[in-house]
């Protein structure tokens, strides 16, 4: 029998076991993975708890002038408001980045393209007959 067929018919060997090192070093790995993911998980639980308090003043803010001013206040049409100058915006940014990107791309494109554009270069000037002899 052929050593290379033998050799592929055989089983894979098992995995060594990990060393002590592989081991500590992964328990550490892991430890650091926890902790950020409980840092991010606290972030945001405080980010949550800001936004709520914001919404909270924002709420009392407008009960007080409704109250001083003896007038009702549309909350739903400020936030639907808001929410649309929330989106212009956010489109706004969208369109300057695409203007950003296709100025990019036109100045990088034009750099390779010096000698296009109808203009003569030194060395092709001999060789066609010129605009005017025709």
């Amino acid at each position: 029998m052929d050593p290379e067929v033998g050799a592929a018919q055989m089983p894979p060997l098992p995995p060594k076991p990990p060393t002590e090192f592989e081991k500590v070093t992964l328990a550490q790995v892991q430890g650091e993975n926890q902790r950020a993911q409980l840092k991010a998980e606290t972030e945001a639980k405080s980010l949550e708890g800001k936004m709520r308090q914001a919404l909270l003043d924002y709420e009392l803010a407008i009960k007080e002038m409704e109250l001083k001013y003896n007038t009702k206040i549309d909350e739903l049409e400020l936030k639907r408001r808001s929410m649309l100058e929330q989106t212009d915006l956010q489109k706004s940014g969208d369109l300057m980045g695409q203007i950003v990107r296709g100025q990019k791309q036109f100045f990088n494109d034009g750099q390779g393209n010096n000698n296009q554009g109808g203009q003569e270069s030194s060395a092709t000037a001999g060789r066609s007959p010129s605009k005017n002899s025709i």
